[in-house]
């Protein structure tokens, strides 16, 4: 499959986070996002609708008041 090829499983997800506080886990970051644009995009439409990003192998945690 394309990398450039509509993610629909991720859109899915995404429409499915319908209450502020929501978070979205991932196991690795990799899985969410090609590259730092498209984490930078995935994360701003999460902050948009109120969710959050905790990312379980790395340090990655918006969960938080602190989190940018």
């Amino acid at each position: 499959m394309s990398s450039v090829a509509e993610r629909a499983e991720l859109e899915l997800v995404l429409s499915r986070i319908p209450r502020n506080g929501d978070v979205l886990i991932v196991t690795k970051l990799d899985r969410l996002a090609r590259s730092v644009a498209d984490l930078v995009a995935i994360t701003a439409r999460l902050k948009a609708i109120g969710g959050a990003l905790k990312v379980l192998d790395s340090p990655i945690d918006m969960t938080s008041p602190t989190a940018s």
